[in-house]
């Protein structure tokens, strides 16, 4: 059998077809003893896709997150995920902002949830709930009203209250 040159590129030792190769040096192992060869290519980490946004452009940046948002796929703890992340890399002015402005409208949009549940708690028809939809500009409050309109009303059945 061919013997194969084994080269210990690591700090401790290993040992590789019953030898012992201390770190930067290399022995000749028969390939027998060596069993498959493994794959030389590094085994790519999982990309966190929230904290991808933080290697685009402060811009692309912005403008990610601000469709995240619109998309109400954001909560509060992501966004600690993203200052942390941040302030542990290159921790940009402009991103840091743009976080801060996200958790206000974050915060905002929960508040207007709030409220408006709060004076639809009484409601004994569909009625209250659609009018307070029609008048509500952001689509995701839109659609918190919805559900819970249906959930409370549901079509041609029985009314439970809401949550």
């Amino acid at each position: 059998m061919a013997r194969v040159p084994v080269t210990n590129t690591g700090k401790g030792t290993i040992h590789r077809g019953g030898k012992e190769i201390p770190p930067g040096e290399t022995r000749m192992i028969e390939e027998s003893l060596l069993g498959p060869v493994a794959s030389a290519a590094p085994v790519a980490e999982p990309v966190d896709p929230l904290l991808a946004l933080l290697d685009q452009s402060v811009p692309k940046f912005i403008e990610a997150i601000a469709q995240r948002l619109a998309d109400d796929l954001l909560d509060m703890g992501e966004l600690a995920r993203l200052v942390e992340a941040e302030n542990n890399g290159n921790t940009r002015k402009g991103v840091i902002a743009a976080i801060e402005e996200v958790t206000l409208q974050l915060a905002a949009r929960q508040t207007r949830i709030d409220e408006q549940l709060t004076a639809l708690a009484d409601a004994d028809s569909a009625d209250a709930f659609n009018s307070a939809i029609q008048g509500e500009e952001d689509p995701v409050v839109r659609r918190v009203l919805a559900d819970t309109r249906d959930q409370a009303f549901p079509p041609g059945g029985e009314s439970t209250p809401p949550e």
